[in-house]
């Protein structure tokens, strides 16, 4: 292959991942998003236009041509958003925003843009906001028609080769174990073409991508990028405490506990990053089943029609369908179809509301079941599909484990058609994520042994909440940013108020928002799925640094917030539990032993004992470290968690 087909052959790959990135973000009615990879679309056309414009003799008209081309992905970076702002009917809140922007960073500029627009210039940007990818790829082609005319005919069988394979791989007719394939290992082979025949801007960037894509070298990249910056700001945990493993304290020596039970000073522990950053059942072995068609034969049991009551709020909270609401009877936000959902139901129904329900239903489990088979394509990344199977072989062994007629079983079946059902892979991955960890929530199906039992309930319920809190924060941010749109100035710092905009609502549980934010929230916090944590590279430290103080306080909140698990779980559970591990603990006597229980049962300091013990608990389990490491070492003794867990005996049905 020469390096004419070479960079083809990246060229040709970053646009076809921009069209399936476009396609998959726009299936959920995102223009915003689109316009993300409408940029990427357009950088594709300028690396080819380089490439062309290389190849011609140097005269006034080419090297306008070309300060034309390294211009207009910046005119892009203003021209795409502003399209998707408009199509949308943001236009006036896009005015305050930009208003509120300028005051602080250039007064000049506030009331430089015209305050309403015609409806000429909104078809105009509309059209542009939903065809703007196939005006590029026409332009592409059109180079590319150019191509062999000056002696560069590989460069065009370079660009085709990946745009065929998209085209394959949307009719589903590409195997998936290949298309997993090039998605993990083609965006590094593009970034090296654009090293060969990018412009510098994309050299540049490629280059970064490229070197923070390589295992080894990306984790080296990352810290020590960090570490410089940590000589000149105050961060949080670092990447290497974040990525260690989750060690557990198996003993303590009788003088490290009374440590621990008779200091309730909050500075002398910490969080422990590595137990935030790792799923609560890391390691565990679950029953499961992977014919997905058997989810058939559970749903056909029941009969939907009764469920009317059921169904009806569950169709009146999707997202998709007040699109379609929003198709037939365009004109308002969601929020506004979802208010009059009964007289809007009343215009498109031809059959009673069970029977039309029902029918919604099973159209949508149908699709459902397609996808996971394989025998329906679907929009997004292989890689989140997969994770979503492997999540909902999970939720399959389980509701064939429960009775028949059970409620916990058609409220899962309901949220897998409804909202796994027509959406993309990575709303697919998100529910069943979140079905998943409402199962767990009990503890593992089958799981015999009771002080494991216990220890994954508490853990689970960590990670319950530290996911209440990292959506409370990111909420928090949604509030803020629609606010300043919608108020202007005086509004970017401004508390926000108990009762949380709908619209602000609205964009956090957009998944594709949600997933922009999500390493920038979560790592360190919150577990990441392992191919979304092995996409961080350096190029996103400066992001997820930038919110280090968001972090902080979610950190605090935490803290704050631990005893509240073993409340939940139950404080006589947890009595029963210290008072057997206390028994088990190596080094110490049987006086010793015996001491610490008395200690528990003495109700005299009340909850300050309690709380000591719930301590002990968080630092055996490794949720808690002790900051003053040097004491606390020596008596320790450390065991990896995942190892723990997989010794685990798990009864399968």
């Amino acid at each position: 292959m020469n390096l004419e087909a070479f960079f083809g052959l990246g060229l040709g790959y970053n646009f076809a991942l921009a069209i399936k990135k476009e396609l998959e973000v726009k299936q959920g009615k995102s223009d915003y998003h689109a316009a993300l990879y409408q940029m990427q679309g357009l950088t594709s056309l300028t690396n080819l236009a380089y490439r062309l414009f290389s190849q011609l003799p140097s005269s006034p008209m080419s090297i306008g041509i070309t300060v034309g081309n390294t211009i207009l992905p910046f005119v892009g970076l203003v021209l795409y958003p502003a399209s998707a702002v408009i199509k949308n009917g943001h236009y006036e809140e896009g005015i305050h925003c930009f208003d509120a922007l300028m005051e602080k960073q250039c007064p000049r500029l506030m009331g430089a843009l015209p305050s309403k627009i015609s409806e000429t210039s909104v078809k105009v940007f509309s059209f542009f906001a939903d065809n703007s990818n196939i005006l590029t790829g026409g332009a592409i082609v059109v180079g590319a028609i150019a191509a062999p005319f000056i002696g560069m005919g590989s460069l065009v069988a370079g660009i085709g080769l990946p745009l065929a394979f998209r085209a394959l791989e949307a009719a589903n007719l590409v195997p998936e174990k290949v298309s997993i394939c090039v998605e993990k290992y083609m965006p590094s082979v593009a970034n090296a073409s654009l090293l060969v025949g990018g412009t510098l801007f994309s050299q540049v960037m490629a280059f970064a991508a490229l070197t923070s894509g390589i295992p080894g070298v990306s984790a080296y990249v990352q810290k020590r990028i960090e570490k410089i910056v940590n000589k000149f700001v105050s961060a949080g945990p670092t990447l290497e405490e974040i990525d260690a493993p989750w060690n557990v304290c198996e003993d303590l020596s009788y003088n490290m506990i009374l440590y621990i039970l008779e200091n309730d000073d909050k500075d002398l522990f910490k969080i422990n990053p590595a137990a935030c950053s790792k799923f609560s059942h890391i390691g565990a072995v679950f029953p499961e089943s992977r014919d997905f068609k058997l989810f058939y034969e559970v749903f056909n049991k029941i009969d939907w029609r009764d469920r009317c009551h059921l169904l009806k709020p569950a169709f009146r909270d999707d997202d998709r369908f007040l699109d379609l609401l929003r198709e037939r009877f365009p004109g308002h936000e969601p929020p506004h179809y979802r208010a009059h959902f009964e007289e809007y139901l009343e215009k498109i129904m031809t059959v009673s509301q069970e029977d039309y329900f029902a029918g919604q239903l099973i159209e949508q489990m149908k699709i459902f079941v397609a996808v996971l088979c394989g025998e329906r394509p679907v929009e997004g990344s292989i890689q989140d599909l997969e994770e979503s199977r492997d999540a909902a072989a999970k939720i399959l062994g389980f509701v064939q484990s429960q009775p028949e007629g059970s409620r916990a079983v058609e409220d899962i079946l309901i949220k897998l058609a409804i909202e796994g059902g027509e959406y993309c892979a990575r709303a697919l991955r998100r529910v069943t994520d979140e079905i998943l960890s409402g199962i767990l929530a009990d503890g593992i199906p089958g799981l015999k042994d009771p002080m494991k039992s216990y220890e994954f309930k508490v853990r689970k319920r960590l990670e319950f909440l530290r996911k209440q809190i990292m959506q409370g924060a990111y909420l928090k941010m949604c509030e803020i940013m629609v606010r300043l749109a919608k108020e202007g100035n005086g509004v970017w710092v401004s508390k926000v108020s108990q009762t949380t905009d709908e619209h602000a609502v609205a964009i956090a549980q957009d998944v594709h928002t949600s997933d922009l934010f999500e390493t920038d929230f979560a790592l360190g916090f919150y577990p990441l799925l392992d191919h979304v944590r092995n996409q961080f590279g350096a190029l996103n430290l400066p992001s997820w640094m930038s919110y280090s103080s968001v972090r902080q306080g979610m950190y605090t909140s935490y803290y704050s917030q631990l005893d509240q698990s073993i409340h939940e779980v139950g404080e006589i559970h947890f009595a029963i539990y210290m008072r057997q591990k206390i028994g088990e603990l190596k080094l110490l006597s049987g006086q010793q032993k015996e001491l610490l229980i008395d200690k528990m049962v003495d109700y005299s300091n009340g909850e300050k004992t309690m709380s000591g013990f719930r301590r002990l608990f968080f630092v055996m389990q490794g949720i808690l470290t002790v900051v003053k490491e040097s004491e606390c070492n020596p008596s320790m003794v450390n065991t990896n968690i995942e190892e723990e867990l997989t010794e685990w005996e798990i009864l399968e049905d």
